[in-house]
């Protein structure tokens, strides 16, 4: 019985995929995964979570076969394509109950409260420009840095401040905290990238099958 089992396991392909733990990731990952395997059972799904450094790593050196991640995030990486799945935008992050705009929300009415910004080190590149905006507009900002996203979330929750991040970072099934278009130039991507060279076929048709069915929320 456990060499049956070894070979059927040899048959299959192992995927593993990458992700950072945003709102958003840890809602729609699983389902994700859930209904690809369902088309594909010959495929293994393995999956890991680290900072966006890690992940970078782990790709380059083959350890992860994909991850889910920004075009800014990995820019300068040569073996790497990535592959666009959804174009956002930079939101301000307030609790449902908050008045404030109408949407856009200009960046000069964000000193109205406490403003909960990601650390240059962990953020994505256009976001810690986006950061770099609302402080030059604003002379004075009452700020909180964190250094992930799932903290930045906690705190807002808590009616501790307000969040600066991109709409598909949000959990999409969160009724408790609204998300309102900020009026800027700068606009986040986001989507998966994969080695242009060794890739593997289950990662390739991750990809696929991804741009084929698109993103929920």
């Amino acid at each position: 019985m456990q060499q049956v089992q070894q070979v059927q396991n040899k048959q299959k392909m192992n995927l593993t995929i990458g992700y950072s733990g945003t709102p958003y990731e840890h809602a729609v990952v699983p389902e994700l995964v859930r209904a690809f395997c369902k088309e594909h059972p010959q495929t293994n799904v393995f999956l890991e979570n680290y900072a966006h450094q890690e992940l970078k790593e782990h790709l380059a050196h083959g350890n992860c076969d994909l991850i889910f991640t920004m075009p800014d995030i990995i820019a300068g990486m040569d073996n790497v394509a990535y592959h666009s799945l959804l174009v956002g935008y930079y939101c301000l992050i307030v609790p449902s109950e908050v008045k404030i705009g109408p949407p856009p929300i200009s960046l000069e009415q964000l000193s109205q409260d406490r403003l909960i910004f990601l650390d240059h080190r962990w953020c994505p590149p256009t976001q810690d420009q986006l950061q770099k905006e609302i402080r030059q507009n604003n002379h004075s900002l009452d700020l909180a840095y964190v250094n992930n996203i799932a903290t930045a979330r906690a705190m807002v929750k808590a009616r501790l401040g307000w969040g600066i991040w991109a709409n598909f970072v949000s959990d999409p099934n969160d009724l408790d905290l609204k998300k309102l278009p900020l009026s800027t130039k700068i606009v986040p991507d986001y989507g998966v990238a994969i080695l242009k060279q060794g890739s593997p076929q289950a990662a390739r048709q991750f990809v696929s099958w991804l741009e084929k069915t698109g993103l929920p929320g």
